[in-house]
Formats: C-alpha cells, structure tokens, sequence
C-alpha cells in the first residue's frame, strides 16, 4: 500500500509560478501503511512535498504563506481525491487541485498534467489507528 497525502493537517508553504507551470510546496501530512505479519499498520509523518502542475491556469486567493490547508481534493479523469491523495503520484491527463486553507482562501488550478514527489526525510508524527487506511475510505 503507497503513502497518501492528507491535505486536512498539511501546510501550504509556498507557490511558484513560471510562464506555464506551478510548483506547490506542501508540509504535508503523509500516511504510510506497513504490512507486519498479518496486520497492516499505519504511521504518520511530515514530510516536504512538491507538487508540478504543467500548463497550469489558476484562481487563487491565497495571499500568505505558509498557511494550514483545511480540505483538498485533486480531479484525475474520472477520480477524484478528496483529502487523500496517493505519494508518489503521477498523471498526463486534464488535472484540477482545489486546495482551502484556514482563513477560507483558495487555490484553484487546472492543468495538463501533475507530478507528486516526496522531498528530504520525513519526520515521525504518530502511530494511526486501522480505521484510517486509505483503502478503506470511501471519499476518494
């Protein structure tokens, strides 16, 4: 099972746009899902994420940062991602991330394709009950 994203609990540190693209940088809250004998067990972390949106038209109104992100969903083709997101992640197709943060601004882009990488050493959080297993939520 991959790590995931969960925007709920991540920051939005920092953006960069060039004449076509955005780069989004998350502190991000990362799930990682371990299977020991039998049991898959879960363990949170945070970790520096890069985001790369090509061709990318935004709306924002995001205008400090770093900022908490309080709910996020990323639109792949038909799937939608909402608040979990799989890490590493990697699409060419028509992409839109919506991402709110705490003050009730947001970050709106479309694009052409995506790329999520990992970046630096995570950083241990938490242990995370079962029921938290990406695989088992239903909002994705």
């Amino acid at each position: 099972m991959p790590t995931w994203i969960e925007f709920h609990d991540s920051t939005l540190a920092a953006l960069d746009y060039t004449a076509t693209d955005l780069r989004v940088v998350l502190d991000a809250y990362v799930h990682r899902w371990d299977l020991v004998a039998d049991d898959w067990v879960g363990t949170g972390w945070m970790r520096l994420v890069r985001i790369l949106i090509t061709h990318a038209r935004c709306q924002s109104s995001v205008t400090l940062l770093p900022v908490e992100i309080t709910h996020g969903r990323l639109h792949v083709g038909t799937v939608t991602y909402s608040n979990l997101v799989p890490l590493p992640f990697k699409e060419s197709e028509a992409i839109n991330l919506w991402i709110q943060v705490a003050n009730a601004d947001v970050l709106d882009c479309v694009g052409d394709s995506v790329q999520i990488e990992a970046q630096g050493e995570a950083r241990f959080v938490e242990d995370l009950p079962g029921d938290m297993r990406p695989d088992l939520k239903r909002d994705r």
